[in-house]
């Protein structure tokens, strides 16, 4: 039986137009009972971290009658966590001109911790973010999630380094009056390689400043901040 077992298995190999794997401990040959489950370790397999196996289970008779070879089972192996740096911010986002705000343009500066990263910014209508109930998170920002106005008015998958950037917005088309919210997400280009970083990116997101449009006829506001520090009593954050 042993030697019809070999032949089967030659025949498998031939029917698959493939050799098998490994080393010759990667295969195994045994005898099974109906009914009785076996666990078997495969060594010397030398299988690499991004390449997709499939295993493949032969049963025949101990009579070395043909048998039946199983569906493709897929192996693969866990690859370890990658350790990605983490872009931060020197100092809190903020307005360049706290004292002039359009109904279409404002400017932001931010400034960054790592000399080669990557930015996102968008702005949000305070009232319709508070309406859905959402929470702000990292994927929703790298998506533009609820992103308010046109193409130029959000920052998308910027490089920066860690220079101070001054960030231009222009036809935000913002409504006289109205609150918007600005979220600022840095991360390092290491992070994108992830496959599931946009689901999970690895990097820091912070609430920018608060934007009150102005009324009509007027020709700025004042700035405020929101999830950030504002030490002085205007709202200015420190040193401006």
């Amino acid at each position: 039986p042993l030697e019809a077992m070999h032949a089967n298995l030659a025949r498998l190999r031939d029917h698959l137009s493939v050799a098998a794997h490994g080393d010759s401990t990667c295969a195994t040959e045994l005898e099974v009972e109906a009914g009785v489950d076996v666990e078997l370790t495969l060594v010397g397999c030398h299988m690499r971290g991004d390449v997709t196996y499939n295993l493949y289970v032969y049963i025949i008779g101990t009579d070395g009658t043909p048998g039946t070879i199983s569906s493709a089972v897929q192996v693969g192996v866990p690859l370890p966590p990658r350790s990605v740096p983490i872009n931060r911010f020197l100092e809190p986002p903020s307005l360049v001109s706290f004292d002039m705000i359009s109904l279409d343009s404002f400017t932001m500066k931010v400034v960054a911790a790592a000399t080669a990263g990557v930015m996102w910014i968008v702005v949000l209508d305070a009232a319709e973010l508070a309406a859905r109930g959402d929470e702000v998170t990292a994927p929703a920002v790298v998506r533009g999630d609820g992103a308010f106005g046109g193409p130029s008015c959000k920052y998308d998958a910027v490089p920066i380094d860690d220079s101070q950037q001054i960030m231009d917005f222009t036809g935000c088309g913002f409504f006289p009056g109205r609150k918007y919210l600005t979220y600022v997400f840095v991360c390092v280009p290491e992070a994108m390689v992830e496959w599931d970083w946009k689901s999970s990116p690895q990097g820091t997101l912070v609430a920018g400043p608060v934007i009150q449009a102005p009324d009509v006829g007027r020709a700025g506001v004042k700035w405020s901040c929101h999830g950030i520090s504002c030490p002085a009593p205007d709202g200015r954050p420190a040193g401006v």
